[in-house]
């Protein structure tokens, strides 16, 4: 008898220490890791709670709810709904399936999820049958830019599941300090998220429509209902950023991030995503200010990209051949589109631009990367899905949309993302602005003599390579030209070894772009998101 209490005595704390260390591995996962589905458990006392957060969503007012999120439980948290279309439209038709924001720090200012988050964006895969635009799109994007994390979550409300949503990271603080961390997430940020419901005095520009960063005139009040301020300062900062852009151009450099947004321009672009500021509203996109006080765009809601929405400033809905054939330089002469007039019209800006959309092609079209990241997205949340009762579209859509255009009602066909990307990668790498031969760069040196470094690389079939460089006392990236003359901190006249001569300072990071008559090429190849570091 005595062996027996003593036998179950230890299976009992054998099954509370795997709880225990069950639930430390998953408070110890990334909330955004990409191979599991978290679970997310919302109890509501009320009753009537989806009436109520159908009242609160015009109001943006929060709903009190407890959640448990893989077996950790946090009380008095804020739920609401969010989105335009992706919750009008499900709304109407009286589907379940509509898009949340949660707020965990609502009521405790302290409570945080593990990984500091406060805030989760779940969206209902909209207009995506096949459930990976979003994920996918934000997965490459993390690459070339700062972007949000996303992956799926399992939903339930009052024991009921409720659906797979997109997980997507929230552009918020907590973002900032992860990107910016000598700025303690203090950044201006401003949302392009235009309210109609915001009036407009009578000196404001009573034609401004649009979130495309036009210059509206010095007041902020002009500029309220294009652009949500999230921070408790920088309306001062982005008008400026407004004003260079429309009177002082040739300075766009000194308030603006050129490569990063070159970068922004080219993912949207190939990715055929146009319900952004490529597209015909402009917007989805935020706008922050970095250390060095610059401002760069982040992209954002990513779930019709892949070509789930069609229109681009025109009065009609693209076929699937204009989806497949969209021009690398759709809004050139808008000027109602000055990031993408001022910058693609200047010469250097525009090979930068051309090399970007290369190498994004070549690292995750061109080489099928994507079509096995696809597929592996389906596959983690495939018997989840099968599962899901408040799904917008039926499974066998699911799987379809991958690779095919599906309908998911009378009037509406959802291009596949392979049928669309294999297509335009094949289509957009013909192109005598992507076929030209490039600049090759190489063999990268640095050396520091009296105070000075100099800077070497060698470089083919280019006449004019540029080093880009920070440092602790230029915060931000600046260029001089490198020079083969055998006069210039190179080796020998026409060598094809380029030098180049800055202050040596700490921290120095740098990299390279090298041009022909017809296009550039840059060395490492991510740029300024990934440069050669010199301590």
């Amino acid at each position: 008898m005595e062996y027996s209490l003593q036998h179950k005595g230890y299976i009992t704390l054998y099954i509370i220490i795997c709880w225990v260390l069950n639930n430390y591995a998953a408070s110890a996962q990334d909330l955004y890791d990409a191979n599991y589905i978290p679970e997310l458990k919302i109890t509501f006392q009320q009753r009537s709670w989806l009436q109520q957060l159908k009242i609160n969503k015009d109001k943006k007012n929060y709903l009190l709810a407890s959640i448990e999120l893989n077996g950790i439980r946090y009380d008095s948290v804020g739920v609401r709904f969010k989105g335009n279309s992706s919750y009008n439209s499900i709304s109407r038709k009286e589907k379940k399936k509509l898009p949340f924001n949660i707020k965990f720090n609502y009521i405790k200012k302290e409570q945080v999820l593990p990984g500091g988050y406060a805030t989760l964006k779940l969206s209902n895969v909209f207009r995506d049958p096949s459930y990976i635009r979003e994920v996918l799109s934000y997965e490459i994007a993390r690459k070339y830019i700062k972007a949000p994390k996303a992956n799926f979550v399992k939903v339930f409300i009052n024991d009921e599941l409720f659906g797979v949503y997109t997980n997507v990271e929230s552009i918020d603080k907590m973002f900032l300090q992860k990107h910016f961390p000598n700025t303690s997430g203090s950044n201006n940020l401003i949302k392009a998220d235009p309210d109609v419901d915001v009036a407009r005095p009578s000196f404001c520009p009573q034609n401004a429509a649009l979130p495309v960063l036009e210059y509206l005139g010095e007041d902020s009040v002009c500029y309220t209902h294009l652009y949500e301020l999230d921070t408790p300062y920088g309306w001062k900062q982005f008008i400026n950023l407004t004003r260079t852009l429309a009177k002082s151009p040739d300075k766009i450099n000194q308030v603006l991030d050129i490569d990063r947004t070159l970068w922004w321009l080219a993912l949207n672009n190939v990715m055929v995503n146009l319900d952004s500021y490529l597209g015909n509203l402009a917007h989805n996109y935020y706008m922050v200010q970095d250390s060095s006080t610059r401002f760069m765009p982040i992209i954002w809601d990513l779930n019709l990209s892949f070509g789930g929405f069609r229109f681009a400033d025109l009065d009609r809905a693209l076929s699937d051949t204009d989806l497949i054939q969209f021009s690398l330089f759709h809004q050139l002469e808008n000027k109602q589109r000055p990031l993408i007039n001022v910058l693609l019209n200047q010469p250097q800006y525009r090979k930068m631009y051309l090399a970007h959309v290369k190498t994004i092609l070549e690292e995750n079209f061109s080489n099928g990367d994507y079509r096995k990241r696809a597929e592996a997205w389906q596959n983690t949340i495939a018997i989840a899905i099968q599962s899901e009762s408040n799904r917008l579209y039926p499974y066998e859509l699911f799987r379809a949309n991958r690779t095919e255009s599906v309908n998911i009602d009378d009037k509406t066909r959802i291009i596949g993302v392979t049928e669309l990307m294999d297509k335009r990668t094949t289509y957009l790498l013909s192109l005598p602005a992507l076929a030209a031969e490039q600049p090759i760069l190489s063999e990268p040196k640095n050396f520091v003599q009296d105070a000075e470094m100099i800077v070497q690389v060698r470089a083919e079939k280019a006449t004019k390579v540029y080093l880009y460089y920070r440092n602790d006392k230029q915060p931000y990236f600046s260029s001089v030209v490198m020079a083969d003359n055998g006069e210039s901190n190179d080796i020998e006249k026409g060598d094809k070894i380029f030098g180049a001569k800055i202050e040596a300072y700490p921290n120095t990071s740098y990299y390279f772009f090298a041009e022909n008559d017809k296009t550039g090429s840059f060395l490492p190849a991510l740029s300024a998101q990934k440069p050669i570091n010199n301590p």
